[in-house]
């Protein structure tokens, strides 16, 4: 099995030698592959991604929809070291929601320990464990 340098999970696919079965709940088996190899998502310039133990650590279920909304805005435009300084005006335009449901959902990423904030700016922080 290879895994990933500094992440403690196995690595998959065909890059890294490994392109075995999945199982789905039904122990149906299924190879992975592209559906559509020609957009394959690669991480852009821009420095942008959701790390996967978001979901498979339990993170997502710290927090409601409205908070992985915001996350995922978050994410989406800080740089590479995760800091952003959106104003609320901004990020509520942007995401069509009023002042009371961003305060109650940056209220909940800081409680999750997801994000830290101290106005103007916001810093995506690295996961720890669930």
């Amino acid at each position: 099995m290879v895994s990933v340098p500094g992440v403690g999970y196995p690595a998959t696919g065909p890059e890294h030698g490994v392109s075995g079965p999945l199982c789905r709940e039904s122990e149906e088996m299924i190879r992975k592959h592209l559906i559509r190899s020609d957009r394959l998502r690669v991480v852009p310039p821009q420095f942008s991604w959701v790390d996967h133990r978001l979901v498979r650590e339990g993170h997502v279920a710290k927090v409601s929809c409205e908070a992985l909304a915001l996350y995922l805005f978050l994410v989406t435009v800080a740089d590479s070291e995760g800091v952003s300084f959106w104003s609320d005006r901004s990020i509520l335009r942007r995401l069509r929601l009023n002042e009371s449901w961003l305060k109650t959902a940056r209220a909940e990423l800081v409680d999750a320990d997801l994000i830290a904030y101290e106005s103007p700016l916001y810093q995506v922080l690295s996961l720890g464990r669930a």
